[in-house]
């Protein structure tokens, strides 16, 4: 039996080489999910062509449509389960963070808002960025990053220039 007030979904993306399962360890939105009343995935990524579990963002050698992927995990819950369409969000951790920023961008008419964590765009997405809509974005990051510099990489716009592009963008 469906409940009777639409629920809001939260993806929750993992970062480049980890998984679902340790994303859902060490991020505590189980908990946050039973009690705040949301409907929550913690999808997990395909292997690359290095065996790694990753998400397709723009950089690499990856030919995977996780942007479909999506796609299908939000069709499936308004399929089965009372989902309250307007309120889908996405979040991730580095490559998860990357992820929802390509779904803010390529899957705005049914991501609602993103929160990055050390995550940013990619060169791809950031010229490639077309949203329907204005769209909250939370950017948490350090400036120390070794990983995804917060001044920006090949694989990674800097942070001030994404944030400027959402600021300007909404």
């Amino acid at each position: 039996m469906m409940q009777s007030t639409p629920a809001p979904l939260v993806f929750c993306f993992h970062g480049y080489g980890s998984s679902a399962s340790v994303n859902l360890s060490y991020t505590g939105f189980r908990a946050v999910a039973d009690t705040a009343g949301f409907i929550l995935i913690h999808p997990q990524g395909t292997l690359d062509a290095t065996g790694t579990p990753h998400w397709n963002v723009g950089w690499g050698l990856s030919s995977v449509d996780d942007v479909g992927f999506t796609q299908d995990m939000i069709d499936y819950v308004a399929a089965n389960y009372n989902l309250n369409s307007e309120r889908v969000y996405s979040t991730g951790m580095s490559n998860g963070g990357f992820m929802s920023y390509v779904l803010a961008c390529e899957l705005s008419n049914e991501i609602a808002a993103i929160a990055s964590v050390t995550g940013s765009m990619s060169p791809p997405t950031a010229s490639g960025c077309s949203p329907s809509h204005p769209t909250p974005v939370l950017q948490i990051h350090g400036t120390d990053d070794p990983t995804v510099p917060y001044e920006g990489a090949i694989f990674a716009q800097g942070i001030d220039d994404v944030l400027a592009y959402w600021v300007g963008y909404n």
